[in-house]
This record gives structure tokens, C-alpha cells and sequence, in this order.
């Protein structure tokens, strides 16, 4: 009878067994392949941009980003270096209040930088179709903007998806410290 129940005992485990790694196969087989940090440069709610309707204005949105990557660079450090500055151990009021200004100036200058991108781009369409693209995302934008509006403006800062890990971690962190107080 012992021998009996091992048994059963065994191929029950096996079943379990078999029936964990299906599982973990098919999440594996169906989950699509996250894009390396430096190969992501969008979110994928701007696909209407004109992936299918204008690849030529998406090359151009594309282009013009890359050109102004070193003032989103710069801008997200300084937020980053201002965020940090307050959840310091020693907190240096002089210190926190240079980095929001120096974050300010980077931001000021992003800002420039991706609104004359937009300009030169919607100055060069000739397409209306392409027109039309344009102008959906910007309509599309608009709304995002206005949704974002009542939030805390170091959260909905731009380039907001490439720091969800980051944002969450510091915001989790701001809250425990709230919490302390």
C-alpha cells in the first residue's frame, strides 16, 4: 500500500511539475521582446505618428529626437541629481535649491529644443496625408498633456516611460519618508 501511495504521490508532483512549466512556456512563447533601454525611444502609444500612415514623418520625428538627445540627457540627470539631493541622509537646503534651478535651466532648454524639432517638422510637410498624421498626434498629445496637468510636474516630466522602474523606486521612497514625518 505504500508503494501504491509514493507512486501516486509522484506522478501527482509530475503533473503539478509539467503543468508549472507549461504555463511559464507559454508566458514565455507569448510575451513580446522588450526593446533594449538605448533601441526604445518612444512610447508605444505614439505608433500614430505615422508608423503606417507616414514612415517618412516617423523618420523625421525619429531624427530630430536624436538631435535633441543630449538636452533630454541633461535634463532628466538634473531632475535625477534634484530628486536625490532631497532624499539625501543630510539634507543641504543651499544644495537642493541649486539643483532645482540647474534642473530648471536643463528643462527650460529641453523644452526649446523639441518644440522648434516640431516646428521644423511641421514646416516641412508637404503630404497631406502626412499633414493629417501630424496633426492626429498632436491632437493626441494635447490631450495627454492636459490629463498630466493636475499631477506633480517632476512626475510628468517628459520621457516619462524610459524611468518607470527609477520613478517608481523614488517615489516609493518619497512616500516612506512622508510617512516617517
Amino acid at each position: 500500500m505504500k508503494k501504491h501511495l509514493v507512486a501516486i504521490a509522484l506522478v501527482l508532483s509530475l503533473a503539478m511539475n509539467a503543468g508549472v512549466l507549461g504555463i511559464l512556456l507559454v508566458q514565455w512563447l507569448t510575451t513580446k521582446k522588450q526593446a533594449e533601454r538605448h533601441e526604445r525611444w518612444l512610447p508605444e502609444s505614439r505608433e500614430s505618428l505615422g508608423t503606417s500612415k507616414s514612415p517618412e514623418l516617423r523618420r523625421q520625428y525619429l531624427k530630430l529626437r536624436q538631435k535633441n538627445r543630449k538636452e533630454i540627457q541633461r535634463s532628466q540627470e538634473t531632475r535625477l541629481s534634484f530628486i536625490n539631493s532631497l532624499q539625501a541622509q543630510h539634507f543641504d537646503e543651499a544644495e537642493s535649491r541649486r539643483l532645482l534651478t540647474e534642473y530648471l535651466k536643463a528643462k527650460t532648454i529641453m523644452e526649446r529644443a523639441l518644440g522648434e524639432s516640431m516646428i521644423s517638422i511641421k514646416k516641412g510637410i508637404k503630404d497631406p496625408q502626412t499633414m493629417q498624421a501630424f496633426n492626429a498626434r498632436i491632437r493626441q498629445r494635447s490631450v495627454q498633456l492636459g490629463k498630466l496637468a493636475n499631477q506633480d510636474s517632476l512626475q510628468a516630466d517628459s520621457l516619462h516611460q524610459f524611468r518607470r522602474p527609477l520613478r517608481a523606486k523614488i517615489l516609493q521612497r518619497i512616500r516612506h519618508r512622508r510617512g516617517n514625518w
